[in-house]
């Protein structure tokens, strides 16, 4: 990713490190606190990560970005656009780790 397609703003460190874009309306909805998920608690930015457990059985998934979670292992995460390498969708997606489904919310 180069840094020159990051917006020089709280996200930048985290695509530069996590080689991703975040969608703006995301970016916006986080900052602002319109995101609200129950039984989630929103992650700092600082603590986004990817998760690839989930990419054998659906590779859609791979390099997700989880951004928020439950406490017991779920997560919600961001996927990548279906034809990039780094944009991510402005679509929230749960994960479910104990039967490693996920589902669009």
């Amino acid at each position: 990713l180069n840094k020159s397609l990051t917006q020089d703003d709280k996200f930048s460190k985290k695509e530069i490190e996590l080689n991703v874009l975040f969608p703006e309306i995301f970016k916006n909805n986080y900052v602002n606190k319109k995101l609200k998920i129950k039984g989630y608690i929103l992650l700092p930015i600082s603590k986004f990560y990817l998760q690839n457990e989930h990419a054998d059985r659906y590779p859609e998934t791979y390099n997700s970005v989880a951004i928020a979670e439950n406490g017991v292992g779920d997560s919600i995460n961001l996927i990548l656009e279906k034809d990039s390498d780094f944009k991510l969708q402005n679509r929230l997606f749960e994960f479910f780790h104990e039967t490693g489904e996920y589902e669009e919310i």
